[in-house]
């Protein structure tokens, strides 16, 4: 689905005509309406890890606590416990908070794992200081939420722009804000949108498979169920 339709469906709820563009539309309210859907549409990023915007970074360390390219250029977010040392084989613990980490300059025996990370001043930092040429990677959430042809961008931009989140969301979301603006009734409006976001989130993402044997991909820590009969006695 386009902004267009978006905007189309969100204007034909709240009784208004549906537009034939947006971004050039001289109704107000039409404007309000793109301006509640780019909102909606921040705000959704914000609260889940949608699959649709998890990514996977990967860089190579230079000799220094600061990473030049330890963030891709759309970072929003890490997903957490993901960040690995590939070349080491061993988790990147993190994040550590400032009062660890000054201390960890001075007592480096203090962390737990053998790389700890920290973001400051938008970057990100490793702790001890690594050797050049040691391979990171983690998953994180994008902040390119729109996409256009062949390119992502972070709002839209032009009436044929598509989000990468669940547009049915994004109108129900506009809906509601702005009947509330208006000074509408929109308690059922967002009870909708509510239940709707909800579904939507526990259907993304899938679920772990709960496994009765040994196999397990977690780790050795994991609680095991011996295997046999477990048929009444």
């Amino acid at each position: 689905m386009t902004l267009r339709s978006l905007i189309q469906e969100a204007a034909a709820v709240v009784g208004l005509p549906r537009p034939a563009n947006v971004f050039s539309s001289p109704d107000m309210a039409v404007q309000q309406l793109l301006s509640l859907a780019q909102r909606e549409l921040k705000t959704l990023a914000a609260e889940h890890d949608w699959p649709a915007l998890v990514g996977e970074h990967t860089f190579t360390t230079v000799a220094a606590s600061e990473q030049p390219n330890g963030l891709p250029p759309d970072f929003e977010r890490f997903i957490n416990g993901t960040m690995w040392n590939r070349t080491r084989n061993v988790r990147v613990n993190g994040p550590i908070d400032s009062q660890a980490w000054q201390r960890a300059q001075i007592e480096p025996g203090i962390l737990i794992s053998s790389l700890a990370w920290r973001l400051r001043g938008a970057k990100l930092h490793l702790l001890p200081v690594p050797p050049a040429g040691e391979t990171i990677a983690f998953e994180f959430v994008s902040r390119r939420l729109v996409q256009a042809g062949g390119f992502k961008r972070w709002v839209f931009e032009a009436d044929d722009d598509e989000c990468l989140l669940d547009e049915n969301l994004i109108t129900l979301g506009a809906v509601w804000r702005f009947k509330a603006a208006k000074g509408l009734d929109y308690a059922e409006d967002l009870d909708n949108y509510e239940r709707a976001k909800a579904q939507a989130i526990g259907q993304t993402g899938g679920a772990p498979v709960l496994r009765t044997d040994c196999a397990t991909l977690t780790g050795p820590s994991d609680p095991q169920i011996p295997e046999g009969s477990w048929g009444a006695a």
